[in-house]
C-alpha cells in the first residue's frame, strides 16, 4: 500500500515536470518542497533501481577515460574524436554510488589515474580505491590547484602519459575532474550563486560549456598519443536547472544525471 501511494505522487509529479498536467511553475515548486520529491524519488528507484546501467569494468577497453559529470547531450555538441559515439545510462547518479556499483571486486590488471577525491587510497564514503585496484594515482593530493580548488586536466593529461609508460601492460582509467565544478574559465559562476538568483542558469550553462571543452581539449591530446581501444566516458551527468536543481543528488536517475556518453576509439 506504501509503494503504491510513493508511485502515484511520483506519477503525478513527472507528468507535472513533463507539461502534461498544465500548472504554474511556482506552484510546482511548492508542491515539490511540500511532497520532498527527491526522497520520494529515492525510494521508487531503490524499489526499482536503475536496470539499464552499465557496468564499465566488464566492458572491453584497454583505457578507460572518464569525465566527472559530463552529460551525453553536451558532450555530443563538441566533440571532435573520431569514434564510435553512443549513448549509455550510468548505473549512479554521484561519483561515490558509481564507484561502488560499477567496481566490486579486485582489478590487478587496473590502474586508476584520478583527480577526484572520492578515489583514494583512503576510504571515502565506503569506497577504498587501493582495495579494488592494483594501483591508485592520487593526482587530487600531488597536483590540487588551491586557487582554481581542482585539478587542472592539463595536470592528468602529463600524469596519465608518465604513468601508462611506467606500468605498460596493464589497462587504466583515466578520471578527469571536468566539466564538474568548479569552472575553471569562469571561476565567479557558483553553484550556491545560482541558488540565490546572483548568477543566471544561463551562464551556469555557458559555464559548464566552458569546462567541457577545456578537458575535451585535453582528453583529444591524450587519445592522439595512445594505441589500442579507449573509451571515453562519464561516472554521472548534471542537472543544469532542469527539474529545479543544479547538480548531481545521489540515487536520482534523470536523463540528464545518467545519460553519459560512451565514444569508443580504436587504434
Amino acid at each position: 500500500m506504501e509503494h503504491n501511494i510513493i508511485y502515484r505522487k511520483i506519477y503525478t509529479i513527472t507528468r507535472m515536470f513533463k507539461g502534461e498536467i498544465k500548472i504554474d511553475k511556482e506552484l510546482l515548486l511548492q508542491i515539490v518542497k511540500k511532497y520532498s520529491y527527491y526522497p520520494l524519488l529515492r525510494t521508487i528507484y531503490k524499489i526499482k533501481g536503475n536496470r539499464d546501467g552499465v557496468k564499465v569494468i566488464e566492458e572491453e577497453w584497454d583505457y578507460l577515460i572518464v569525465l566527472d559529470a559530463c552529460r551525453y547531450d553536451y558532450f555530443e555538441k563538441v566533440n571532435r574524436i573520431d569514434g564510435k559515439l553512443e549513448k549509455r545510462i550510468s548505473l549512479g547518479s554521484n561519483t561515490p554510488e558509481w564507484l561502488k556499483k560499477n567496481f566490486d571486486g579486485y582489478y590487478d590488471d587496473v590502474v586508476y589515474i584520478s583527480a577526484n577525491p572520492h578515489i583514494s587510497n583512503y576510504e571515502v564514503r565506503g569506497f577504498r580505491g587501493t582495495d579494488h585496484f592494483w594501483k591508485v594515482e592520487n593526482l587530487w593530493y600531488y597536483d590540487w590547484d588551491n586557487v582554481l580548488e581542482s585539478v587542472h586536466p592539463r595536470r592528468v593529461t602529463k600524469k596519465a602519459l608518465r604513468t601508462i609508460r611506467k606500468y605498460y601492460g596493464k589497462r587504466f582509467i583515466i578520471h578527469y575532474l571536468q566539466p564538474h565544478q568548479p569552472y575553471i574559465l569562469s571561476p565567479k559562476v557558483t553553484h550556491s550563486l545560482v541558488r540565490i538568483g546572483k548568477i543566471s542558469i544561463e551562464e551556469l550553462r555557458k559555464a559548464y560549456m566552458e569546462n567541457l571543452i577545456l578537458v575535451h581539449n585535453e582528453v583529444e591530446k591524450l587519445v592522439n598519443v595512445l594505441e589500442g581501444k579507449i573509451v571515453i566516458t562519464a561516472d554521472h551527468g548534471q542537472l543544469l536547472g532542469e527539474k529545479f536543481e543544479i547538480g548531481h543528488p545521489l540515487g536520482v536517475y534523470f536523463k540528464e544525471l545518467v545519460e553519459v556518453p560512451w565514444l569508443v576509439v580504436e587504434k
